[in-house]
Parts: structure tokens; C-alpha cells; sequence
């Protein structure tokens, strides 16, 4: 909300870490935000399967590509 924010990166090396991202999209749907923020995963641990399970709007195999997946969804070149 402070920085108004139209995207948040996340990145998970080990399994035991879904839970964590499940609760950024918890707190941003609480919040009224989710609609207004994209969330792009990636890391050893993620896949675009788990990314559409949570509901994420994007995965990325490698952080070079975060810049062009931002890109995409929040409409900036």
C-alpha cells in the first residue's frame, strides 16, 4: 500500500516455503489489493503448475526473466 506496488517477486529454494507464499496472497487479498497486484514466482522449488495452484499470476525459470514478465503484466517496457 505505501509504495503502491504493481508487482511482487517471490522466490522459493525449498518446498516448506509455500505456505509463505500462500500467506503474501492471503494478506493481499485481505487487504483489497490483489486485484491490483501481480505476483510472479520462481526458484528451484517453484513450477508454472504451482504458480497457477496459488492462484500467481506468472513463473519464471531464472531471475533474467523476472524483468521481462514485469514487464508483460504491469504494461512497461
Amino acid at each position: 500500500k505505501q509504495t503502491g506496488a504493481g508487482g511482487i517477486g517471490l522466490t522459493m529454494l525449498l518446498t516448506t516455503a509455500v505456505g509463505s507464499m500462500k500467506e503474501v496472497a492471503d494478506a493481499l487479498i485481505e487487504s483489497g489489493l490483489r486485484d491490483k497486484v501481480k505476483i510472479a514466482i520462481g526458484g528451484a522449488s517453484t513450477n508454472e503448475k504451482l504458480a497457477r495452484d496459488l492462484g500467481f499470476d506468472a513463473y519464471g525459470d531464472s531471475a533474467a526473466k523476472a524483468v521481462s514478465i514485469f514487464e508483460k503484466l504491469l504494461g512497461v517496457s
